[in-house]
């Protein structure tokens, strides 16, 4: 599947026309992460969004017995952190891997 037709999937950018898929499809960077490596943690700055390829991602936090308490898992062809790209807060969960996982990254800078 091309980039521009996993992009035309996220409501974010439905109603984008093809030209503008591909500009921004242009913007995003490939990342790969190993299995087990954090993306993101709370608190940090929401400066990004991912777009998963390939691979499971897990949005996850601490509970307060010190338990990992996992919300959700991404996966190939799924998103998240998009919220970051329109508000710019503070991320409220961890994200980590859950396998390897190859992902697209578009930072807010990119995005404008």
């Amino acid at each position: 599947m091309a980039i521009t037709d996993t992009l035309a999937t996220i409501p974010l950018f439905a109603g984008l026309r093809q030209p503008e898929l591909e500009i921004l499809a242009q913007r995003m960077r490939p990342r790969r992460y190993r299995e087990g490596e954090a993306i993101f943690h709370r608190d940090d700055p929401g400066a990004a969004m991912y777009v998963i390829l390939k691979g499971q991602v897990k949005i996850h936090n601490e509970g307060v017995d010190g338990t990992d308490v996992i919300i959700t898992v991404f996966n190939a062809g799924e998103f998240f952190g998009d919220m970051a790209l329109l508000d710019g807060s503070e991320r409220s969960t961890d994200a980590t891997t859950m396998e390897a996982t190859e992902m697209l990254m578009l930072t807010r800078g990119d995005l404008e």
